[in-house]
């Protein structure tokens, strides 16, 4: 579907459940899918909005297993919106898996114009173990392997932010991208605030440049963004001598300002979930490398609490909707809490210390 607005348009309080949706058109370009719009467009006389629209599958473990996926062969795919032009994203989540030849994106495959504001993508893993039974080393390794996966630019959030401003938004989703793949964009483009990233992050080819945050940085600016470094550890053996690190945040460049490692210490962790200054210990309330909401609805003594921040806690409770009536709509559910899965890093250090490896950071 294209949404291409004869006026002003706006969708709002929407939940889009189990839609599975796949473009199969083989042309070049051709193409997008996304749960709510395959290609929406907007101008400066005819806007269009999305506002406090989930798209996710059924809220039980089991029915998950086999859930819906959002697919395209020829264009580009996301959660919500496969490609937007000149269109307003707010208070919107998607918790699918998303595959794309092209730009893949947990929420949206490419954007071009407009914003994206107080709205998050959320891991979605279709087939694994129980939930205590999975360990941080198969983090990555189930059935699909990447909740994002794209065969050009491929992001968390965005796969392509072409000049789109982007504030106060979040991905917990793992990426996989064939040019590029970032935790929240593939490419970027233009603003990001108050945002972060957790996921996993590869390259399905060599040459592919990754980033804990940003795959690749076209003309895009960060300010008072972060990102969970343990989850993406990296090793590089010269000479037979291995070096142990991790992704950058941004994968084109050594230096990059307004981003910061929110795992870099055990105090910068529990500054950001908001925790106490005094208390270290940050293990989630599962012992698991991924923390599943669809199980835990299931069986109510695995329900783990999101302890991240979420979009209206990242500072977007001041947005406000519908210039003409003026009216303020609150923030659905999903918003205001956690819709899908999420990293348990905490893990991964316990399992690198275990194992006599290095990096641990004292949780």
């Amino acid at each position: 579907m294209t949404w291409a607005a004869p006026g002003e348009v706006t969708v709002r309080n929407l939940k889009l459940i189990d839609f599975d949706i796949s473009a199969t058109g083989k042309v070049t370009n051709a193409g997008s899918a996304g749960a709510l719009a395959g290609k929406a467009e907007g101008t400066t006389d005819k806007k269009v909005t999305f506002e406090n629209v989930l798209a996710c599958n059924t809220a039980s473990f089991e029915a998950a297993k086999s859930a819906a996926t959002i697919q395209s062969v020829g264009g580009s795919a996301g959660g919500l919106i496969g490609s937007m032009t000149g269109v307003t994203v707010q208070k919107c989540a998607a918790a699918l898996v998303v595959n794309a030849n092209k730009n893949a994106g947990g929420l949206i495959g490419e954007c071009h114009g407009g914003s994206v504001e107080a709205s998050y993508s959320a891991g979605h893993t279709t087939e694994k173990k129980e939930n205590d039974a999975v360990t941080a080393s198969e983090y990555g390794k189930t059935t699909p392997a990447y909740n994002v996966t794209g065969g050009t630019n491929a992001g968390g959030l965005i796969g392509e932010q072409g000049q789109t401003d982007v504030k106060c938004c979040y991905s917990t989703c793992s990426v996989s991208g064939g040019t590029t793949a970032g935790g929240l964009v593939g490419e970027s483009g233009k603003a990001i605030q108050k945002s972060y990233a957790t996921g996993l992050v590869k390259g399905a080819s060599n040459s592919a440049k990754l980033g804990a945050l940003a795959g690749y940085n076209v003309n895009g600016t960060f300010t008072d963004c972060s990102y969970f470094e343990i989850i993406n550890p990296t090793e590089t053996t010269e000479n037979g001598s291995t070096t142990y690190g991790y992704l950058p945040p941004v994968g084109d460049t050594a230096t990059v300002t307004g981003i910061t490692a929110l795992d870099a210490s055990a105090d910068s962790y529990n500054t950001f979930c908001g925790a106490p200054a005094d208390w270290k210990n940050a293990e989630p309330s599962t012992a698991s490398g991924l923390i599943d909401l669809y199980y835990a609805t299931v069986d109510k003594n695995k329900v783990a609490k999101y302890n991240l921040k979420t979009v209206s806690q990242l500072g977007a409770e001041g947005i406000q909707e519908d210039a003409t009536t003026g009216e303020s709509a609150a923030p659905a559910d999903f918003v205001a809490t956690h819709y899908g899965d999420w990293p348990a890093p905490e893990i991964l250090v316990i399992n690198v210390a275990s194992s006599g490896g290095s990096g641990g950071i004292g949780f």
